[in-house]
């Protein structure tokens, strides 16, 4: 498991960007901040321990701070590590990546879908995005993204 949030408890000595008290959510690989993805072997949960636990000590790298007037739940901000890193390499993390204005098709009203439909509607794609419920459909047009195409199945 590699998605979790907290507050920081303990700061080490050479720590300049968290505070004690500081709301943060995880990176879900500390030792690969950008660029593309060449192996699983430093991902939280992966090789190395996940993020089950009371406490867990991190590089200063590793976390990423919630800002204070966030209305984000600590569930919520969780959620944006796993499923923002696999929307962002869903259109960006492979050589043949997407560009602006192509079409992109998204599967059901999930956490993944919806992250991929904002990044991929920054991007100026055409979106299209499938459910079998009207009422997700019509929640993610209000919500989300006014001109995406919506097929229900």
């Amino acid at each position: 498991m590699s998605d979790a949030s907290g507050v920081v408890v303990k700061v080490g000595s050479s720590v300049s960007e968290f505070e004690v008290g500081d709301r943060v959510i995880t990176n879900s690989d500390p030792a690969r901040l950008y660029g593309h993805f060449k192996s699983f072997k430093t991902g939280l949960g992966a090789y190395t321990d996940g993020v089950l636990t009371q406490y867990k000590v991190l590089p200063e790298a590793g976390l990423v701070k919630i800002p204070k007037d966030s209305h984000l739940t600590d569930e919520e901000a969780a959620s944006l590590v796993c499923a923002g890193v696999t929307a962002w390499n869903a259109l960006y993390g492979i050589k043949d990546c997407f560009i602006a204005g192509q079409s992109v098709l998204m599967l059901v009203t999930g956490g993944v879908s919806l992250i991929t439909l904002t990044l991929a509607r920054a991007a100026d794609a055409v979106t299209i995005i499938t459910s079998s419920s009207d009422e997700k459909l019509k929640s993610v047009q209000e919500k989300y993204d006014q001109a995406a195409q919506h097929l229900k199945f």
